[in-house]
């Protein structure tokens, strides 16, 4: 059952476009890197958004899988290794979660790792969004060059200002200055030209593409899928909506691994929850379902009306800005961890986020570090283990 009356408030809608700066650059990447057809990945998103809102009944992020969508940007992987790492990590989460493996998982490991976790994700997305801030460039306003930097601090200024302005969404004055940059001089329907499409429902999957999609991308993705994906998402649930009882650590791996496993088949991309988008999508006003509906709805639409053209609008759409979304988003996932207080509690959260952030493969050695450090501390009752 979906939220209350129909008609989504100023704040969902504005909300719904909160995860933007992770969702775009990510996909947009795939889809060049890897020679996807954009119709069926944007068609894909957008009914595992409505999943989403069906099942969660709140804002409930669905965004690329971040190490396999860097990955694969980076190795230019191949339509079929996409498809295989989309159906070994859906097989995979289906298993933890039905084997009550996801519990266990979630059982030993403690807030304070859950938090660094967080914040370890959070130091990644700042990083990110700088790096989107300070890119070089400048578009064209009435004749005069305007600077990215200058859009870009424009629109952190738009959102600081707005930033508890109920009225007001700051993402509703921020997206259309993107999108207006973005189509500047040029008609939006030259420039977008409307190409109706359907998705193409043939399977990629071979066998070879499986078993190098396994090793190759799923593999380094199961340590922050598990930890960011379903732990830190189910506690991070519980932080921002303490009335919503639809999120559960089994639930999680099962949407996930229902989603995964679909998107192989019709040609989508490795998919997640995950407690960034859910933060980005709060910090900008969701409390709803309607959020993730209303991007359902987006989704499908524009996979359908534009087809093979959707890429250009999403790659005209300024990184400053894109940065701007992003940074706010991280720093309120950031400020989840203002629940840890003890002393050792934080030396556990800095660790595990520095490793997770800043080293290679860093969730595969930042998670386990920080449940055999905690184990170690609370062996000396300096530590709780409650998450």
């Amino acid at each position: 059952m979906i939220d209350g009356h129909f008609l989504p408030s100023r704040s969902d809608l504005a909300g719904a476009f909160g995860d933007l700066g992770t969702f775009a650059p990510l996909t947009i990447g795939m889809i060049s890197a890897c020679h996807l057809d954009p119709t069926n990945v944007m068609i894909v998103f957008g009914l595992c958004y409505f999943l989403s809102a069906l099942v969660y009944r709140m804002s409930m992020p669905v965004q690329p899988m971040k190490a396999i969508a860097a990955l694969a940007i980076v190795q230019g992987a191949t339509i079929a290794t996409i498809a295989g790492s989309s159906l070994t990590i859906g097989v995979l989460m289906l298993i933890f979660a039905l084997t009550g493996s996801l519990g266990w998982f979630a059982k030993i490991t403690p807030r304070a790792v859950v938090r660094g976790i967080q914040l370890g994700l959070a130091f990644t997305l700042i990083v990110t969004a700088i790096g989107f801030m300070q890119k070089s460039g400048a578009v064209s306003i009435l004749g005069v060059n305007v600077s990215y930097l200058t859009v870009g601090a424009i629109c952190f200024a738009i959102v600081l200002v707005l930033s508890n302005n109920r009225k007001i969404p700051s993402l509703l004055v921020v997206v259309p200055i993107g999108l207006g940059l973005a189509t500047v001089g040029t008609p939006f329907l030259k420039l977008v030209p409307l190409q109706p499409s359907l998705p193409t429902l043939s399977s990629s999957l071979t066998y070879g593409g499986i078993i190098t999609g396994l090793v190759t991308l799923t593999i380094p993705q199961i340590p922050l899928t598990i930890g960011n994906s379903v732990i830190a998402t189910e506690s991070l649930s519980r932080l921002l909506c303490p009335g919503k009882r639809t999120v559960t650590v089994k639930r999680l791996g099962l949407t996930l691994g229902v989603m995964n496993v679909f998107s192989s088949a019709v040609g989508g991309v490795p998919m997640c929850h995950g407690a960034g988008g859910l933060a980005a999508h709060y910090r900008f006003g969701a409390r709803t379902s309607k959020a993730t509906i209303i991007m359902g709805i987006i989704l499908v639409s524009f996979g359908l009306l534009y087809g093979k053209t959707l890429t250009t609008i999403l790659g005209q759409f300024p990184l400053p800005i894109l940065g701007v979304i992003l940074l706010f988003g991280a720093l309120q996932l950031a400020l989840t961890i203002r629940d840890v207080t003890g002393r050792e509690e934080i030396f556990i959260v800095i660790l595990v986020s520095v490793l997770c952030a800043f080293i290679p493969y860093g969730f595969v050695i930042g998670w386990p570090t920080g449940i055999l450090l905690t184990r170690v501390l609370n062996r000396k009752g300096r530590v709780s283990m409650s998450s």
